[in-house]
């Protein structure tokens, strides 16, 4: 008479199996910043003003270029000396009559020891890139690699004037090359705008970490047929002071 069949899973495959979820459970934790356990951290210190606009700046014979002005928040020294600092921008951009396409970039620098702030994914910059800027997503909250009072992210809240970047159907936004300390947007201005000719206004904004004085410049161009036009704006929070620091900070 033949033994009955052990028709139990086998402990092994069990233990696998559980594994393999555990796993799966903590790629899916990892990669989700709306999951990463954080502190709330407030901008303690504010200049709308810090950074000068621009005039009108001519693309070709009708066309324009310019920059709104900007501000800088910031929030108060961890306990290791380093601070989180916000930097929005808006760009207005008017295409020549009769253009096909036109070409905006803007790029944020910074010097050491500030670097880019980094969300658990990737640089806190917004918005990122996309081939239909109107869609693009709204962080609002955004959880940054930062530790404060022992958790070692800090959540942060962007501007709200910021929201939508200024999208509308047949605008493409991409970033330049990564360089620690700069933060570059490219965008295109398709000739599926429903206004070819009307001003954009795109709107963008990046987060810093520092342990000096907040300071920044921004640079823009753009590029429409062989029309080009630049223009530019740098600032720093007067009211952070210039904290002496030791070290410096990873990117």
């Amino acid at each position: 008479m033949k033994p009955a069949a052990d028709d139990r899973f086998p402990r092994g495959a069990i233990l696998v199996v559980a594994l393999g979820l555990l796993v799966t459970i903590a790629v899916a934790w990892a990669s989700d910043e709306n999951l990463v356990s954080s502190k709330a951290l407030p901008w303690a210190i504010s200049e709308p003003g810090a950074l000068p606009g621009t005039g009108p700046v001519a693309l070709g014979s009708d066309g324009s270029l310019r920059l709104s002005s900007s501000g800088i928040d910031s929030t108060e020294p961890n306990s290791e000396g380093a601070r989180l600092f916000q930097v929005g921008g808006e760009i207005i951009v008017r295409p020549p009559a009769g253009s096909r396409a036109t070409r905006v970039s803007c790029r944020a620098d910074t010097d050491p020891p500030t670097v880019n702030a980094r969300t658990p994914n990737r640089p806190a910059a917004y918005p990122g890139p996309t081939g239909e800027l109107h869609e693009a997503p709204w962080p609002g909250d955004v959880p940054i690699n930062h530790s404060e009072q022992g958790s070692p992210y800090s959540t942060v809240t962007l501007p709200i004037a910021y929201q939508g970047y200024g999208g509308e159907p047949g605008i493409e936004v991409d970033w330049g090359d990564w360089q620690t300390g700069s933060q570059e947007w490219i965008w295109t201005l398709t000739p599926e705008r429903e206004r070819a000719d009307a001003p954009a206004r795109l709107r963008f904004v990046s987060l810093w970490r520092t342990i000096e004085r907040p300071a920044i410049t921004i640079r823009c161009r753009a590029e429409s047929g062989g029309a080009r036009a630049a223009a530019s704006i740098a600032g720093n929070l007067a009211a952070a002071g210039n904290p002496a620091a030791a070290g410096g900070l990873s990117g």
